[in-house]
């Protein structure tokens, strides 16, 4: 019998994998429907709390459930009858936006009103017989002066004799009037609104302080704690010192982006990408696109490099020996001097053996060698070396010994934000130790005090003010000095100009009025995206509120250059008025009102991203990033209202139509934008007033620009060039049909300051209407005046402030206006986040890092939803930390170090991070407390806390149920077993820094 054929596997059968061949990776199916999840979240969402004056609050960035009522997060209603007031919830700078929106739309729609009439008699009386219906070729235009379509009612066809006293030239200056005291009256509501939006939402910069000018050797919160409860009768809560370490927490901030990506890298299958890709990949991989393996673990490994060095380079606790300086208290102790006291004295002796040199800020001299005499010590000591005080000649011994301290370490505070238990606390600490710029430069440099001088801390007369709102700080940027933030400043506004160069070039050179509006709406879409880019790349801020200011004042400019002058300029003295140019600009207002809105509801770069690069994404968390909202600015939204006014007020005296379709597209932005707001948009930190303020100014500027611009229209009324002009008879004789001249009339406005001049003379004096004279009377005085209130505005008003604060100081006091609530309440009632050092996260869509040792600090101030676990969430702990990155920390560190890395490690992340500690009530349960500080712990104190053998093998944190690969936190805890009770620990936390002793003057 025949054996059994073998049956021989199909080609398209399934191959069984091999025991011993190791799991093949595939791309991992993503989910729309995860996206779309992500993507809700992200929305603005707002939950009940009785407690608020609005009776809810603005959720936290992904906050599902609040934690204090159990309630679901709901969506903010589209429409409501208390639709400013839920405004007021997105803090101070998004609400004043939509309350400034609505008060320009009802005084530009007052405005159109008035100026209806000017454009019904223009369109009744402006269509001369004798100006040509066809079109005339003139400088390579095609130009045509008769009305119709959107050049209705405008200026075109009309003759130097239309002009009307009445209905052109009193209108006109009837909403020059309007305008200006709109601006007038416009600073004194936006106090009031933002009265009414602090009343109704309660922030931490309620109760803080910030010290600008921190003494430079004092690290222990506790030192700044008992220096303010004695001279301020409150209870301080929190202590925040904030450390020059932006270049440190952007290192760690990449390096926590790398180790996440390679840690998704591993569940799936992600191809590298060819010579196209990897040109183009630096500069879009921080976008989260066109990510790879090898790019991620290359640069992973670059900044590793740079943690070792600059760490090596500035952590005191790596620094090569330097010499400090102590001097002896009259109790045998010593005390250290200022750190830059120690480099001067250094640097002195370097140059001399024997000299003096005088300490800065103080009445002190340091003296060595044979000078280190006084009146009270006649023979020098023998450490060589004394400080006298010149007023009275009291001594003490200095002596000199090397300590690991370098001229520019971290360690050295640059802020310190100190928190109260009530308003009332706050505003008596800035009462008590507010002082001028003036004294505190006498005090410093002269050593001269006033009986008013406030108390100093450690020989240092505080620099004290309200600080903005702790979202607003821009804690990375730190490093950068402010010689290199003016450098970077002027760069930018260089490039930026040569960009409205070319772009007027490109204007002037268009020859159709359709096109032009076309390409002036297109570049206007283009500017803030590349703006955006280019500052990115350029400037450098430490607030956020300053970034969007200088965006606001660059875009501002470009788009008014763009929008306004390019249109200007593009058509000749002649040619402005006809009307082909009118209907561009009506074209212009028409795009502005109706299609830039629609551009915005549908985003086609963010639908892009989403529906098109998302699928292509390596994960789906990469996926979820660009399902995080659509990206805006606030400085975007103010320019391009300043830049729609600016139009209609630039042409309204030869466009009075186009003052109504400006009323109309500001009334269009607040519905698209409140839309977008609530639907759309991606999330961002509370914004200030600040560029409202300047936007102020702004509108005083555009009536001062307006007037300069309709003196010229009216001056120039009825002036046409020679091809205009149909009747060949009248060309002959242009003044027997005309009783003018056309052709030679018009009348030079802009050259000269508020005055116009005829263009030629020829001898004739300068022949003007009524009505002409009328505007040449008026508009001088109406201009100087709007230029007074626009440099008082945008400069007096800053000059006045910096005056103030320079010689009187800037702090006005409302006692009147605060919260009964204390601080401590705020975290479980209102969600409010405590001034915690953070850096962004380099996902979209993410809460920041946080970059500080926090101590105490319950989570519910902590800048982050409720439900997200700290340990993931923070740059700043020995588990995320580990060795690996200062590997060279172990080779620098003392031999009785080398045993106890934890140890140093500890030591290091006090060093070059700042520090936050939280207070707590008395006889307070310390589950929160105990929750709050495990985050910080060494490995060692976390898992001796945890009751486990730190030297015996424990379940790694990185396994496959972390989505972070464990790179985050300890693990040391089981998040379903409850939280162990310690005892309370006691401030400074059990691994903080030893409390430097602190320099006193002597007696």
């Amino acid at each position: 019998m025949a054996p059994p054929a073998t049956r021989r596997p199909s080609a398209n059968a399934a191959r069984r994998p091999s025991a011993t061949a190791p799991a093949r990776r595939t791309k991992a199916k993503l989910s729309y429907e995860e996206a779309r999840k992500h993507f809700d979240a992200q929305l603005p969402h707002r939950i009940d709390a009785p407690n608020q004056a609005l009776g809810f609050r603005k959720a936290r960035q992904g906050e599902a459930i609040s934690a204090e009522t159990g309630k679901e997060a709901e969506l903010y209603p589209l429409c409501s009858s208390t639709m400013l007031e839920e405004l007021d919830s997105f803090g101070v700078g998004i609400s004043l936006y939509f309350r400034q929106l609505l008060a320009l739309f009802a005084v530009a729609a007052l405005c159109a009103l008035i100026l209806l009439t000017s454009g019904l008699y223009n369109s009744n009386r402006c269509d001369s017989d004798k100006i040509t219906e066809d079109k005339v070729d003139k400088g390579g235009r095609d130009l045509d002066y008769r009305q119709g379509g959107t050049s209705t009612g405008s200026a075109a066809g009309c003759l130097r004799t239309d002009l009307s006293g009445a209905r052109n030239v009193a209108p006109d200056i009837a909403v020059c009037v309007i305008m200006l005291v709109a601006a007038l009256i416009a600073d004194k509501m936006r106090s009031r609104a933002k009265s009414h939006v602090d009343e109704n939402a309660q922030t931490a910069s309620d109760y803080t302080i910030v010290i600008r000018n921190p003494p430079r050797h004092i690290i222990d919160p506790e030192n700044y704690r008992s220096f303010f409860e004695e001279h301020v009768n409150d209870a301080v809560v929190c202590v925040t010192i904030a450390k020059d370490n932006g270049l440190l927490m952007t290192l760690m901030a990449q390096r926590f982006g790398f180790k996440r990506d390679l840690a998704e890298f591993a569940k799936t299958n992600v191809e590298e990408l060819g010579t196209l890709g990897r040109l183009v990949q630096p500069f879009v991989y921080a976008m989260g696109l066109l990510k790879t393996p090898k790019y991620a673990q290359d640069n992973l490994e670059k900044v590793e490099k740079q943690l070792k060095a600059y760490i090596e380079e500035h952590s005191r606790v790596t620094a090569p020996p330097t010499t400090v300086f102590d001097h002896q208290g009259p109790d045998g102790s010593w005390t250290p001097f200022r750190q830059e006291d120690c480099l001067k004295i250094k640097k002195a002796m370097d140059r001399s053996d024997d000299g003096v040199v005088k300490l800065d800020g103080i009445p002190f001299e340091v003296r060595w060698g044979d000078k280190a005499v006084s009146k009270k010590m006649p023979s020098p000591p023998a450490e060589g070396m004394i400080q006298v005080n010149i007023r009275n000649d009291n001594t003490r011994v200095v002596r000199h010994r090397e300590e690991r301290v370098s001229e520019f370490d971290w360690h050295k505070p640059s802020r310190v934000y100190v928190t109260f238990e009530t308003e009332a606390g706050m505003e008596h600490a800035l009462e008590t130790f507010e002082t001028s710029g003036f004294r505190r430069m006498v005090s410093k440099y002269l050593g001269w005090e006033s009986e008013d001088t406030p108390e100093a801390f450690e020989n240092v007369v505080l620099n004290v003010s309200r600080p903005v709102e702790p979202s607003e700080i821009l804690w990375h940027t730190s490093h950068v000095r402010r010689s290199e933030r003016w450098v970077r400043l002027a760069v930018s506004f260089g490039l930026t100009a040569a960009l409205v160069v070319g772009v007027y070039y490109v204007s002037i050179n268009i020859d159709d009025s359709d096109m032009l509006a076309l390409w002036v709406t297109f570049v206007n879409s283009a500017l803030p995206v590349f703006l955006k880019a280019m500052q990115l790349m350029v400037e450098v801020h430490r607030e956020y509120g300053d970034d969007q200011d200088s965006m606001f004042l660059k875009l501002l400019l470009s788009r008014w250059a763009n929008t306004v002058i390019a249109a200007f300029i593009a058509y000749g003295r002649r040619s402005r008025l006809s009307a082909t140019a009118l209907s561009g600009v009506m074209s212009i207002l028409l795009m502005d009102a109706f299609l830039l809105p629609v551009l915005r509801v549908f985003d086609v770069y963010d639908l892009f991203m989403r529906y098109v690069v998302g699928p292509r994404q390596p994960s789906q968390q990469d996926m979820n990033a660009l399902w995080s909202g659509a990206d805006w600015n606030i400085a975007e939204r103010y320019t391009d209202i300043m830049k729609t006014l600016g139009v209609g007020l630039f042409y309204a005296a030869a466009v009075p139509y186009g003052l109504l379709v400006t009323a109309a597209a500001l009334l269009t932005s607040f519905v698209v934008d409140h839309y977008c707001l609530l639907r759309l948009w991606a999330w961002k930190p509370d914004f200030d007033d600040q560029i409202s303020r300047r936007a102020i100014g702004c509108i005083a500027l555009l009536v001062f620009v307006h007037v300069l611009v309709t003196q010229y229209f009216f001056q120039n009324w009825g002036v046409y060039p020679a091809g205009a002009i149909d009747d060949e008879a009248c060309l002959d004789d242009v003044e027997a049909c005309f009783g003018y001249d056309p052709l030679q009339s018009s009348g030079h406005c802009l050259s000269s300051f508020l005055r116009c001049a005829p263009s030629h003379h020829r001898g004739k004096p300068w022949d003007r209407t009524a009505a002409q004279r009328l505007a040449l009377k008026a508009y001088p005085i109406i201009g100087g005046m709007a230029l007074a209130v626009a440099l008082w505005r945008l400069i007096g008003i800053v000059m006045k402030r910096c005056l103030k604060e320079f010689i009187w100081g800037t702090h006005s006091h409302d006692y009147d206006k605060q919260m009964p609530v204390g601080f401590r309440d705020l975290g479980d009632e209102m969600a409010i986040s405590a001034y915690v050092p953070t850096v962004p996260h380099p996902v979209p869509g993410e809460p920041p890092l946080i970059a500080a040792n926090i101590t105490g600090l319950p989570d519910d101030f902590l800048p982050l939803p409720p439900g997200k676990p700290k340990e993931f969430y923070t740059i700043c702990n020995s588990g995320y930390m580990g060795e690996a990155p200062f590997g060279a920390v172990r080779d620098l560190a003392p031999a009785h170090m080398q045993a106890d890395f934890h140890g140093l490690l500890k030591d290091l992340l006090h060093d070059i991070f700042g520090e936050v500690q939280f207070w707590v009530k008395e006889n307070t349960d310390t589950d929160a407390l105990t929750h709050a500080t495990l985050g910080a712990m060494s490995h060692a104190d976390e898992a001796a806390a945890c009751g486990v053998d730190a030297t015996a093998a424990a379940p790694s944190p990185q396994g496959d149920d972390d989505d972070y690969g464990g790179y985050g936190g300890m693990g040391c805890v089981d998040p379903d077993a409850p939280t162990p009770k310690l005892p309370t620990p006691k401030a400074p936390s059990v691994f903080a820094q030893p409390q430097l002793p602190t320099p006193k003057a002597p007696s």
